[in-house]
């Protein structure tokens, strides 16, 4: 069950309701998926590169190869990295984590 609730003076945030309580939905924005391209691209384009050089294949070989394999990794690694940013996000305290930040903070 998804619910909207007003965090403070800050602006309205989506809210999912479970047996033990709420998780609010952290964003992350885009970094994630900028980073995703950045480490796929840095290492698809020289082994393209490579295969191509050493092996001269035809495009349509090229493309039945590398579309696949760029499309499978972008998606495998998209929710790692979308882990790993919210987790520095919690560990930072920054974007609705504040709060928890504190209570690491301050014994008690």
């Amino acid at each position: 069950m998804d619910a909207v609730k007003e965090v403070g003076n800050e602006s309205l945030t989506r809210v999912s309701f479970t047996r033990t309580g709420y998780v609010a939905h952290h964003c992350a924005d885009d970094f994630p998926a900028y980073l995703v391209i950045a480490a796929v691209g840095h290492v698809i384009v020289p082994a393209i590169l490579a295969v191509e050089t050493a092996y001269a294949p035809a495009l349509w070989l090229q493309l039945l190869i590398w579309l696949p394999v760029t499309t499978l990794s972008a998606l495998a690694l998209l929710q790692p990295t979308k882990g790993a940013i919210v987790g520095l996000q919690w560990q930072l305290g920054m974007h609705g984590f504040e709060t928890s930040k504190l209570r690491r903070l301050v014994p008690g």
